[in-house]
């Protein structure tokens, strides 16, 4: 399902099989927002709404050289689980993972 606010979207689906652990992707910080920290807010009104889904554990994948949203995880305390080659881009992706 895909969520909204001012300043973008994310979306949200329950991985198969596992119920309490979502998969996060599609997070996107609308243009006019960018560069003002938006992507902190965004990321904030993502792991409420988990919280709020009764979700413990997420996962999402970034690519390597996206420093911004690498830091904007990392200062929510997701942790990298892992990495691989990206296939679609034969670049380096990372794995990352969030615990209530």
């Amino acid at each position: 399902m895909r969520y909204a606010t001012r300043e973008g979207f994310y979306s949200i689906i329950e991985m198969p099989n596992q119920p309490n652990v979502a998969i996060c992707y599609d997070f996107t910080i609308y243009p006019e927002f960018r560069g003002q920290k938006a992507s902190h807010s965004l990321k904030e009104h993502q792991m409420e709404t988990l919280k709020r889904q009764g979700f413990t554990s997420a996962i999402c994948t970034t690519q390597f050289s996206d420093h911004a949203q690498n830091k904007v995880l990392e200062k929510a305390q997701w942790n990298i689980l892992s990495s691989f080659i990206d296939q679609r881009t034969n670049s380096n992706a990372l794995i990352w993972g969030w615990n209530v």
